[in-house]
């Protein structure tokens, strides 16, 4: 018997039923386990499933092409702080992906955003850190948020003339005392391409990521939140 990976100990190999009697040595592995499940802190998000919760489309056919920046913010809810803290405790987490969807041209410009954010990817926030696909990562965590945004992943330049453009990802908690909700941002900047600032012409997606955690037939349950996300804006 296993969970997250770990064996358990070897005297609670096989689930105790109703009416069965807890010898003494099933009484110590059970606490065995609790102490070692306990000092073992949160679970690592690879035991947890991907799904993409919201999402959001700078369509260029409706809103036309972009030079600026755009952003769009995913906040994720849970009912109380408790349920916050064991989703991440378990391995959750949460971020965006950013992306240029179904362009078949040969813009230059279009192009080389489509390459920084497939290399970016998932962007995402587990308890005690962050990941990226590219850029630089701040590392912060869950436990590191603030009710001011603090950056997670900063992407920035490009090959030339793109050197201006950048990525960024932050996040903030609605308070730090007894947290419930957790808000991740993506931007999006087109500089000035060497003098010319030509625009994006692909269809820009940004989407809300969430890792839920594998209770892998535990019988535990990690509430999952509720997300929403604004509407990409350009400024």
């Amino acid at each position: 018997m296993s969970f997250y990976g770990v064996s358990s100990n070897i005297h609670i190999q096989t689930d105790i039923v109703a009416g069965q009697l807890i010898e003494a040595n099933e009484w110590n592995g059970i606490m065995y386990d609790t102490k070692e499940r306990w000092d073992d802190g949160a679970k690592v998000y690879t035991s947890s499933t991907k799904t993409y919760p919201t999402t959001d489309t700078w369509i260029i056919a409706n809103e036309g092409t972009w030079t600026g920046t755009l952003t769009s913010v995913v906040t994720f809810t849970w009912t109380n702080s408790a349920d916050m803290n064991s989703f991440f405790n378990a391995g959750g987490a949460v971020g965006v992906e950013g992306a240029i969807v179904g362009y078949t041209g040969t813009d230059p410009q279009t192009e080389a955003w489509e390459t920084k954010l497939t290399n970016l990817g998932d962007v995402f926030v587990r308890k005690e850190g962050s990941e990226a696909g590219a850029g630089t990562n701040s590392n912060r965590g869950q436990v590191d948020m603030t009710t001011s945004y603090q950056d997670i992943n900063v992407y920035a330049g490009g090959s030339a003339p793109y050197t201006s453009d950048w990525a960024n990802v932050d996040a903030q908690v609605n308070n730090t005392t007894t947290p419930t909700s957790i808000s991740v941002r993506m931007t999006l900047r087109d500089g000035g391409d060497g003098g010319v600032d030509a625009p994006v012409e692909g269809d820009t997606r940004i989407r809300g990521v969430l890792f839920t955690p594998d209770v892998n037939g535990s019988g535990f349950t990690f509430p999952a939140p509720s997300s929403n996300q604004t509407n990409i804006t350009e400024t």
